[in-house]
């Protein structure tokens, strides 16, 4: 339910605890029963470690900013998600901010995307759910 950042000279402890399926707290009996419980989500970082990213459920997958302790949750998808314009300065109002907590009555457990990696020097992120394998490039990879 979290990702842990361990420092391999201190074992007492993870260096920081990153909440990453909390909203499936209540749900343990289910992800038990599927075998859900189980599953290793891999995490990657970018080069200068300052985001990390992992995978999720429904063919999701978590980017985390470490410096703002932010997390965005994306799905994976041919297209790239579009990003959002900034509705400011059409409207004069503030954008809503949208939920980033899935409907888990929605999901589908066995769309999994356990394998992530991040490029070691370039702004690349590589996404596998299921058969599939997804490549985001440059201005592809969500900002936050």
């Amino acid at each position: 339910l979290t990702l842990k950042i361990w420092d391999v000279n201190m074992e007492s402890k993870p260096v920081s605890v990153i909440p990453i399926h909390e909203y499936l707290k209540p749900h343990l009996c289910d992800l038990y029963e599927n075998d859900c419980i189980f599953d290793k989500f891999e995490c990657a970082s970018n080069y200068d470690g300052s985001r990390l990213i992992t995978g999720s459920y429904n063919n999701h997958f978590v980017i985390h900013n470490a410096l703002t302790k932010e997390s965005l949750t994306v799905e994976a998808l041919k297209d790239p998600p579009k990003r959002s314009k900034n509705k400011l300065a059409k409207t004069g109002k503030k954008p809503k901010k949208d939920s980033n907590t899935p409907n888990v009555n929605l999901m589908d457990f066995g769309k999994k995307t356990l394998h992530v990696a991040w490029h070691p020097s370039a702004h690349a992120v590589a996404v596998a759910g299921l058969n599939k394998l997804y490549i985001y490039q440059g201005s592809d990879i969500p900002a936050m």
